[in-house]
């Protein structure tokens, strides 16, 4: 038999639908053949025709349908530039951690760098954080935030002439965080609620 074929069992189970959070089923079962879910419910719901399927006991694991964790790690040591650019010219993931890159690289980099590197980190709750990286000043977090937290040089009196806008990204339903370096916004990053 193949291992994509049977009755998955003694699981709970995210279906994202229903009135439970998340769908949750407890004490699910999941049939799968031929490398597609056939069915998925309550382990005492098991349909007739798909009961005689081999049984794999999951040990109470909780099973979710493609959850991506997508988060950025802001300071970190290394840089990953020209993966960016290997990634545009066709290389996969396995052939960039093959030439030395990856998230190997920068774990490695960051462990490697020093403990000075870092020479203070702030966190302002529901707002962002204020970090002395290498001796840059670097913010990350809610836009006006960000903007009313830099601060104009020592040598100057007034801030910096204009600083991109956020989106409308309340009427798209996501979360829009700016990164700024050095009393300058970089950029923003938008990050979906859903």
């Amino acid at each position: 038999m193949h291992r994509s074929q049977g009755l998955l069992f003694n699981c709970r189970a995210a279906t994202m639908t229903g009135p439970a959070p998340y769908g949750l089923i407890e004490n699910a079962a999941i049939a799968v053949a031929q490398e597609k879910i056939l069915w998925v419910g309550a382990s005492t719901d098991i349909p007739p025709a798909l009961a005689a399927l081999p049984r794999h006991d999951l040990g109470g694991r909780l099973i979710t349908p493609a959850l991506i964790d997508c988060h950025s790690h802001i300071v970190h040591g290394g840089n990953r530039a020209s993966e960016f650019e290997m990634r545009l010219k066709g290389a996969s993931y396995e052939e960039i951690a093959r030439a030395g890159g990856g998230i190997v690289s920068t774990v490695a980099a960051t462990r490697a760098a020093s403990d000075l590197a870092v020479t203070s980190l702030t966190n302002t709750p529901g707002q962002g954080i204020r970090a002395v990286v290498d001796g840059h000043e670097v913010l990350a977090g809610r836009p006006g935030w960000v903007r009313d937290a830099i601060r104009p040089p020592a040598s100057s009196q007034t801030a910096p002439a204009s600083h991109p806008e956020p989106s409308a990204a309340e009427s798209r339903q996501v979360t829009t965080v700016a990164i700024a370096r050095d009393g300058v916004i970089l950029g923003t990053i938008e990050v979906a609620d859903t």
